[in-house]
C-alpha cells in the first residue's frame, strides 16, 4: 500500500497519489494567496484613490515623445490612428508604426501618408508575426539606433493600432515624469464603444483594474504595464 502524504480527513485530495496531493495542495495555496492579495490591493486602491493629491499639469514640451504602434493587418484603423497621434498638440514627437508582416493594405496606406512625424518600421517573414513584444523590441532598437534621443527626457508610449490617446492626457503624464525616479506610467484604458453589454463589462473590468488594483500598487511605487497606454522613460529601458 502506498502511504498517503497527508492523512487529514478534511482534505479534498484524500486518496490521491502523494504526488498529486502535493501538487493540488500547492495549487490551492497559490489560489488562496492570490485571493488575499487581490483583497489587499482592493482596499489599498480604495484608500489611495481617496487620498489622491491633485498635481499641477506640466508642459509636455519638456519631453520628447515616441509613440510605438504595432500593426498587423490594420488597414481599417491605421490611418485614423496615425491622424489622431499627429493631432496631438506637441512639437517634439515621433510616430513609429511597426508593420509586422501585414498582408492587407496596411503597408500601402502607410506609404501614401506624408505625415512629417511618421516613421514606419517594416518586419518581414520569418522575423515578422512573432508577437507584440518582439515587434516592440525590434522597433525600439531600430529607432534608438537611427535617431538620437536624450534618454532622460524621451518618453516611449505604446499605443494599439485601434486605440486612441485622450488629447489632454500628456500634461498629466508629463507631471509624473518630472520625478527622476519614475520610469513608467500606465494610463487608464477604457473601451470607447462601451454601449453594448459585452463591451460594457469589458470596460468595467478595465476600470476596476485601473482605478483600484493599479492604485493599490502605487503605495509600493509599482505599476503593471499593460502594453497599451503605457509610457516609459527611455532611460529605464536601456
Amino acid at each position: 500500500m502506498v502511504p498517503h502524504l497527508i492523512a487529514a480527513e478534511w482534505l479534498p485530495f484524500q486518496g490521491l497519489d502523494p504526488f498529486f496531493q502535493a501538487l493540488f495542495m500547492i495549487t490551492f495555496l497559490i489560489v488562496v494567496a492570490m485571493f488575499f492579495w487581490t483583497i489587499v490591493l482592493f482596499f489599498r486602491g480604495v484608500r489611495s484613490t481617496r487620498e489622491m493629491v491633485h498635481r499641477d499639469e506640466v508642459n509636455p514640451e519638456l519631453f520628447e515623445w515616441v509613440f510605438l504602434v504595432p500593426a498587423l493587418n490594420e488597414e481599417v484603423t491605421i490611418a485614423d490612428s496615425v491622424s489622431r497621434l499627429e493631432a496631438l498638440e506637441i512639437r517634439r514627437k515621433r510616430i513609429v508604426v511597426i508593420n509586422d508582416g501585414s498582408d492587407d493594405r496596411t503597408a500601402e496606406i502607410l506609404a501614401e501618408r506624408t505625415d512629417p512625424d511618421l516613421y514606419v518600421v517594416e518586419r518581414k517573414p520569418p522575423e515578422a508575426r512573432q508577437g507584440k513584444a518582439a515587434a516592440l523590441n525590434f522597433a525600439f532598437h531600430e529607432v534608438t539606433s537611427r535617431f538620437k534621443f536624450n534618454p532622460e527626457t524621451t518618453i516611449f508610449c505604446v499605443v494599439d493600432a485601434d486605440g486612441r490617446i485622450a488629447p489632454d492626457s500628456l500634461p498629466f503624464v508629463a507631471q509624473h515624469f518630472m520625478e527622476s525616479e519614475v520610469g513608467g506610467v500606465q494610463t487608464l484604458v477604457r473601451i470607447y464603444n462601451r454601449h453594448q453589454v459585452l463591451t460594457w463589462f469589458q470596460d468595467l473590468e478595465f476600470s476596476i483594474y485601473g482605478h483600484l488594483f493599479q492604485a493599490g500598487r502605487n503605495k509600493w511605487g509599482t505599476a503593471g504595464m499593460g502594453g497599451n497606454g503605457q509610457y516609459n522613460r527611455m532611460d529605464a529601458l536601456i
